[in-house]
């Protein structure tokens, strides 16, 4: 019951509304924070913190799972894909001559008796097939240990901020620093090239070994991709993160326009970020699904830009309240529509006789359980910076108020509401 109570808490779009218990109060009070508004921000963020604990250490158990306990996949093909990809009468005549190359470079002694089936493996292309996948390297086991580390980090942060939760500023540096840690490392390591982890990439010709030249390329395409699948829900969850803060703060504090006015000036440059993916993917493959599923999913945050006046102004009545509800309730809507939309186009679509979601994963490029290590990453990255991302904001506002009261009565300020009252007859 107490967990059930904190997500709803942590959930809570208002976190006026949220209420204190008796513990949480005297704990406070014990620290001399009394002020209601303080105390209902501070009681929410400690049980979004506990969300934050269960989703992100069942993501990292999903991962470490699949890392450590399931059998290795088997190594992706690409010479054997494209020559089922290309027409039978193409792969049939680059077969042919690439034999007749090689009969043509072929010494005398060639002995009787040997099968024609069976194919020649030079000496370096033996050492290279029989190098195990695992790193080979001192700097490949050290990157394994922290891939490992950032796995656990945000948990073990989360559980300090529940821990200490009424030290504002001690737990908003462990934030930070867990921050820091596991949504920059992925994307530091990612930029290491192949050969420090001991891996050697053979060279094709592409005049004498043209499918394998190609196939070479096609694996390059696709460790890209598997980056990139890797990397995503780090970068998607950071914005809607920071939106959701920006809307808790606005609710906690209706009088600041700091936090609405970045909801409504980053939802654009986050649309135009998903519009680039979106053109990406759609060179490889058009379908209506995909098409409808992100053009949905990128026009959701430009709903926040459609009512920017409503975030941006003093929030003063209970209807303002309502509108932003309900503004939200068409991004949550928009967003699901598109997440059921994307979902069905994988699991109904094929590509080069392989299926891009199914459960058999001998002839699927992603299994459900993909899917759910995805979307428990994406949310759990997100709840954390939405809590980051009220704790930068509440900052801010500080800052701003403080800037505030020192500029207010000075010569500046008389001269800068001169300026304002310009632009203001001007506009």
């Amino acid at each position: 019951m107490f967990l059930i109570d904190d997500i709803r808490r942590a959930f809570a779009v208002n976190p006026h509304k949220v209420p204190v218990g008796e513990q949480e109060a005297a704990a406070l009070a014990a620290r001399g924070i009394e002020q209601p508004t303080v105390c209902n921000y501070l009681a929410w963020r400690r049980s979004l913190m506990v969300f934050v604990v269960f989703t992100t250490l069942l993501s990292a158990g999903v991962a470490t799972y699949r890392t450590y306990t399931e059998e290795e996949e088997e190594e992706f093909d690409a010479v054997e894909l494209l020559e089922g990809y290309l027409h039978p009468a193409t792969a049939a005549a680059m077969e042919e001559e690439e034999t007749d190359e090689s009969e043509d470079g072929e010494s005398d002694e060639v002995k009787v008796g040997v099968a024609i089936t069976e194919p020649d493996t030079t000496e370096e292309e033996e050492i290279i097939a029989a190098e195990p996948r695992e790193p080979q390297t001192a700097f490949g086991q050290f990157t394994d240990a922290v891939e490992l580390i950032a796995l656990y980090i945000l948990p073990a942060a989360a559980a300090a901020v529940v821990l200490f939760w009424t030290r504002f500023q001690f737990t908003f540096g462990i934030m930070v620093a867990a921050f820091a840690f596991a949504f920059l490392t992925p994307m530091l390591i990612a930029l290491c090239p192949w050969s420090w982890w001991g891996y050697v990439e053979p060279v094709y010709d592409r005049q004498k070994q043209p499918l394998e030249y190609f196939g070479s390329m096609a694996e390059g395409l696709v460790e890209g991709a598997a980056y990139l699948a890797t990397l995503l829900p780090t970068v998607l969850s950071l914005v809607p993160g920071v939106q959701r803060a920006c809307i808790r703060v606005k609710m906690l504090l209706p009088q600041s326009m700091l936090p609405g006015f970045f909801l409504v000036m980053a939802s654009p440059f986050y649309a135009l970020f998903l519009l680039v993916v979106f053109v990406a993917i759609n060179q490889f493959d058009t379908h209506p699904l995909f098409f409808s599923g992100m053009l949905l999913f990128l026009s959701a945050p430009l709903t926040y830009v459609v009512w920017g006046r409503l975030f941006t102004k003093s929030i003063s009545t209970d209807e303002d309240y309502r509108r932003i509800r309900g503004v939200q309730r068409i991004v949550g809507a928009m967003t699901g529509v598109a997440g059921i939309l994307l979902v069905t186009f994988l699991a109904t679509r094929e590509w080069a006789g392989m299926r891009l979601l199914g459960v058999d994963p001998d002839h699927s490029l992603l299994v459900p359980l993909d899917v759910v290590e995805f979307l428990l990453e994406v949310l759990s990255r997100s709840m954390f910076m939405t809590a980051l991302g009220a704790d930068l904001f509440m900052r801010l506002n500080l800052a701003a108020w403080k800037n505030e009261r020192e500029f207010a009565g000075t010569a500046e300020a008389e001269n800068y509401d001169r300026i304002m009252s310009e632009l203001d007859r001007l506009a």
